[in-house]
């Protein structure tokens, strides 16, 4: 066979692989919209749910998304529920001091109650991580305050 008969070969094969392919449905369905924004307010992340096999890429998400207004609006909602969400995370997170102590046992056999720093480390992080996010899904919202200086006209 010469070069041109084994690339219009390979490019036959080719064209009956990409009928046979199958790939998730990409055009928009009401259903599933309001599935993946009730799953956003529940606190799962986009990427958590797209990983679903059910549920579109990310890529139709996001095209859904810049072409369907309805879903647009349902989407922004669910991700300001999943800040207040977050928001209450936070407050559980600092509010619960069950876990600030551990019991130690010296080598007298005393036992004493110790802080345990690597919990409270732990805390923090989740606590400035969820914050951090907060601030860029709600910039306005919760985003860092600048302070406006008023200057009088002269």
């Amino acid at each position: 066979m010469n070069k041109l008969a084994l690339l219009r070969a390979r490019g036959e094969r080719q064209r009956d692989c990409r009928a046979t392919r199958r790939g998730r449905k990409s055009d928009y369905h009401a259903e599933i919209a309001e599935t993946i924004c009730n799953r956003l307010v529940n606190g799962e992340s986009l990427r958590a749910i797209c990983a679903d096999p059910a549920m579109p890429a990310r890529a139709t998400v996001f095209r859904w998304l810049a072409s369907n207004q309805e879903f647009r609006r349902s989407y922004a909602l669910a991700r300001e529920c999943q800040a207040e969400d977050m928001v209450d995370e936070i407050l559980v997170i600092a509010d619960d001091s069950s876990r600030d102590y551990v019991k130690s046992t010296g080598v007298d056999g005393k036992v004493t109650w110790v802080v345990d720093r690597e919990h409270l480390a732990r805390c923090r992080l989740r606590i400035s991580t969820r914050k951090r996010l907060l601030a860029r899904m709600a910039p306005r919202k919760y985003g860092k305050c600048r302070q406006e200086v008023v200057r009088r006209p002269r």
